[in-house]
């Protein structure tokens, strides 16, 4: 039972992000080395959780009344910007063993309960689609959102890969410079400033 409960209070560091100097050398690592191995999700699970990310941020188009520059005309998803291979390595290197241990027993429950719903039996068989109804149902919107630590352990996971997946979208080098608000040297503060006509529409750059 106490690893039941243990289970369900999974995420409470691993869905974000902590910057710091070594965060930034490991996003700048993950982002130019033009292979990777897994540290983490190892025997093809790591295939998975770059499948969901990128359902999660996949690549889109840039939206027009947002000044982003006109060279960029796509959004990258989160395979080009190689979001996956920072979450993995992130949570490698800064998670506690027996907490990353429960986010890969947590993880194990999402895809049992994705072989289950779609009648395979090993995860290679899964789909994109299989994934796709799975996130759909793990994280739809509720009247009254429940707890994340009273949340299944396989739904626990879902919503805390989508929110360290959209932290890892923002705090990338590329999105933070040329999709986000971006000010490296911030001058000045004003209040009650309406965002659109702040910035565009456009969330400030961490």
């Amino acid at each position: 039972m106490k690893r039941r409960q243990a289970l369900k209070n999974i995420g409470l560091g691993f869905g974000t992000i902590a910057l710091s100097p070594a965060v930034t050398t490991l996003f700048q690592t993950c982002q130019k080395a033009p292979s990777y191995t897994p540290m983490t999700f190892l025997e093809g699970k790591f295939e998975i959780i770059a499948e969901l990310m990128e359902l999660m941020i996949p690549e889109s188009s840039v939206p027009s009344d947002l000044g982003i520059s006109s060279d960029i005309k796509t959004i990258p998803g989160a395979k080009e910007l190689k979001l996956p291979e920072f979450v993995d390595a992130y949570v490698h290197a800064v998670l506690p063993q027996e907490e990353l241990e429960l986010v890969l027993e947590a993880f194990d429950a999402f895809l049992k309960l994705s072989l289950s719903d779609s009648s395979k039996e090993t995860i290679s068989e899964l789909t994109i689609e299989d994934l796709d109804a799975q996130l759909s149902k793990l994280l739809l919107p509720e009247d009254t959102p429940t707890p994340l630590q009273e949340m299944e352990p396989a739904k626990a996971f879902a919503h805390q890969l989508r929110s360290i997946s959209v932290e890892a979208f923002k705090a990338n080098e590329f999105i933070g410079e040329q999709i986000l608000a971006y000010d490296p040297i911030p001058g000045k503060q004003v209040g009650c400033l309406d965002l659109k006509e702040a910035t565009g529409g456009r969330i400030w750059s961490i």
